[in-house]
């Protein structure tokens, strides 16, 4: 939304009329639209009018007939209604001023609003984006649809609300004693040159207006999700403290009113007053820097504000309004669907939603998995994580019911980066993950921590910068800011230029970290967390793939034409010695060689091991004989890759079996155990934790790699 967030419109309605009680930014601007204008037909041939392909289409030199269009008479094309100056104010300051000259009437035009920015047109109506402020307040409040979602399209600008009005019986609805909030305060009774202040408001309307993004820019529903995201953590949340402080406080009554009458004094001003001043640039004594300036004095414009920045800055933002906090944000991602999945350089987030709900849309969140861990976004103390956390808005409300002050802060005494989130559950002895994993949500969702690989206790793991990614000005000063005190840590280009031309050799080994603990290895454990925090630098993870050399395959050619001229023998002695019998009796036979496990592992993904059991008898082995497809593609001496070794085909299985002849025993059977996962996506630590219940620890698991080492590509990537 930082690419389309245009302005942020607080709209009214009260005994006064329908009102645009203040806005932000100052002076909104929607992007440039490539267009091309229809020229005017009384002015067809004229130069200055048309375009070439205009022109070339309509010139009069063409012999081809043109048929009439009915855009060529007047009456067809509407024309907007003519605003018009009142006529007692223009005769008497005609009179009074000495100016005789008519007042020229003239309808809106939108090109003379080029730079959007608003302007008075001399008829006591400020605009802004080229509308009249008294226009948009009619179409934005509108009565009968308050209480629910509000959406709207007008000249490629989208608005984005949910209005909300007072009950029928003039009055708003209270909120429950329980909720702990406070009466209305005395510095809410406000006036403005003496005018007192009245409780009039009927209705009020948050409304966050976008410039439509491009349709065929986005994926197929994705306009529809990005404007539902929008709503959802933003329209509606803000909306609803609104309106539980207006039943509460009357704040939006009281702030609005003193609005409009500042808005009065300084923006309605009479034109004549303003003579020869250019309304869109800007001043000391600018009326709308005067407006804004003092407006900035409500809490409510504040807020507006407020959101408005950290949207643009893709920030989490502390809202006050009158006694309550409410903390908004949009996913950082959520720009994301309104552009071609080829384009976007992180992953997809489909995977995540079954973890982490609808919300997470546009977060790129990680799938919840055993051998991840949890980074604190800040050096906090567990009870300032806590109180920052009670005074939060974005939980959800059964979250939020359901963990407890007490469990939070016994997570976060356990939870270390060096430990993976089952080692984290088993130091915590909780009866549920559901419990665990619900924390977890609370502590990412409000941007107080993140979801890392593990860092190993003494830096052993590689790490490289991120790929694509730039290196600001204002990162490398803070780097320097926050490290000022380390006369040992050299500045942050030096740093990741040594990572990056060793990408295989551990962090320590790069920056001669040392072993032992101590005040130095502590130091470059923090440096290591500030980069991983910012995203600057990413852990490379071990991924393996088979290969098949021409060696194994050879053996296997062997084997089976062996193979081949013992069946077709058996099979000439089946036919002389016993009626043999028909391919469809064969195949209504059960199977015997093979034997299929599956277990469904902790990451979710369920992997079918396939063990090869040997034959039970002689048709048995005929029939699995005649299911190899001898004519495979990958039926040559080439060397090959097995792509994916755990839907291995027949022949592939057959590979795989002659890799382990001659290797020890339990090796071999560590090999056919870990052989499913090498397939170029599993990590080291993924596949560590989800054969850990089979005795697999990170020593085994090197130690079968270096074995079959012959047979396997190792590479190191994110």
């Amino acid at each position: 939304m930082a690419e389309t967030l245009v302005a942020i419109l607080l709209v009214t309605s009260s005994g006064k009329g329908k009102n645009v009680a203040f806005w932000w930014p100052p002076r909104p601007k929607s992007l440039a639209r490539i267009s091309r204008a229809r020229p005017d037909r009384r002015k067809a041939f004229v130069a200055d009018n048309t375009d070439i392909q205009w022109r070339a289409a309509f010139s009069p030199e063409c012999d081809r007939h043109i048929p009439h269009d009915p855009e060529d008479d007047e009456s067809y094309e509407w024309t907007p209604p003519t605003f018009v100056r009142h006529q007692s104010s223009s005769q008497a300051r005609s009179t009074s001023s000495g100016r005789c000259s008519p007042v020229i009437e003239r309808s809106f035009d939108r090109s003379r609003a080029g730079d959007d920015s608003m302007h008075n047109d001399g008829a006591h109506a400020p605009q802004i984006l080229g509308y009249p402020l008294n226009a948009l307040a009619t179409l934005l409040a509108p009565a009968a649809l308050c209480h629910q979602k509000f959406e709207l399209l007008v000249d490629e600008l989208v608005f984005i609300g949910h209005p909300v009005c007072r009950d029928p019986d003039g009055s708003w609805p209270p909120v429950p004693s329980s909720s702990g909030l406070p009466d209305a305060p005395d510095e809410y009774s406000r006036n403005l040159d003496g005018i007192a202040l009245t409780h009039s408001l009927h209705l009020f309307h948050l409304v966050f207006v976008l410039d439509r993004p491009d349709p065929s820019s986005a994926s197929t529903g994705n306009l529809a999700r990005y404007y539902e995201a929008i709503y959802r953590q933003l329209a509606f949340k803000l909306t609803a403290a609104l309106y539980s402080e207006q039943g509460a406080t009357g704040i939006v009554d009281n702030e609005c009113e003193f609005l409009e009458e500042l808005k009065l004094k300084v923006l309605m001003r009479d034109p004549y007053e303003n003579a020869g001043k250019d309304m869109s640039g800007s001043s000391p004594t600018d009326p709308i820097d005067v407006f804004t300036s003092t407006a900035l004095q409500c809490s409510l414009a504040v807020a507006i504000k407020k959101t408005y920045e950290a949207i643009k800055s893709k920030d989490l933002v502390d809202v006050a309004i009158g006694e309550m906090h409410v903390q908004v944000q949009l996913p950082p991602y959520l720009d994301a669907l309104l552009h071609d999945p080829e384009d976007v350089d992180y992953p997809s987030d489909e995977e995540d939603e079954s973890n982490w709900g609808v919300d997470s849309l546009g977060w790129r969140l990680p799938p919840f998995t055993l051998w991840k861990s949890l980074l604190l976004m800040k050096d906090l103390s567990e009870l300032e994580i806590i109180e920052d956390l009670g005074q939060s808005g974005l939980f959800e409300g059964d979250i939020k019911s359901e963990v407890k002050s007490e469990e939070m802060l016994e997570f976060l005494d356990h939870a270390r980066p060096d430990l993976t989130f089952h080692e984290i559950y088993d130091l915590l002895a909780w009866e549920s993950w559901d419990k665990f994993w619900k924390i977890v949500r609370i502590l990412v969702a409000n941007r107080k921590a993140m979801i890392i690989d593990p860092i190993h206790p003494g830096l052993r793991a590689p790490y490289v910068p991120v790929p694509g990614s730039t290196l600001p000005h204002k990162l490398i000063r803070d780097f320097e800011e926050d490290f000022a005190s380390e006369r040992d840590v050299p500045p942050l280009p030096a740093i990741l230029s040594d990572i990056s031309q060793r990408p295989r050799e551990t962090f320590a080994t790069v920056l001669d970290v040392p072993r032992e603990q101590g005040p130095k290895l502590q130091m470059w454990m923090n440096v290591l967390k500030w980069l991983i925090r910012r995203r600057v630098v990413v852990r490379l993870h071990t991924r393996i793939r088979i290969r098949v050399p021409t060696n194994i395959k050879e053996v296997v050619r062997k084997e089976r034409a062996v193979r081949a001229a013992e069946v077709s023998q058996k099979r000439k002695l089946a036919q002389v010695g016993r009626p043999s019998s028909t391919s469809a009796e064969r195949r209504g036979r059960p199977r015997t060689r093979e034997v299929k496990v599956s277990w469904d592992s902790d990451d979710g993904r369920d992997r079918d091991r396939r063990v090869d059991s040997g034959f039970e008898d002689d048709e048995a082995a005929e029939d699995d004989w005649d299911e190899v497809d001898w004519h495979d593609d990958d039926d040559n001496l080439l060397p090959s890759v097995i792509p994916a070794p755990h839907k291995a085909t027949a022949l592939q299985r057959m590979w795989l079996e002659v890799m382990t002849r001659g290797k020890d025993p339990l090796m071999a059977e560590r090999f056919r155990r870990l052989a499913d996962y090498f397939d170029g996506t599993a990590t080291e630590d993924e596949i560590i934790q989800i054969n850990a219940d089979y005795g697999m620890d990170r020593r085994a698991f090197r130690d079968t790699v270096t074995h079959f080492k012959d047979y396997l590509i190792i590479s190191m990537h994110p």
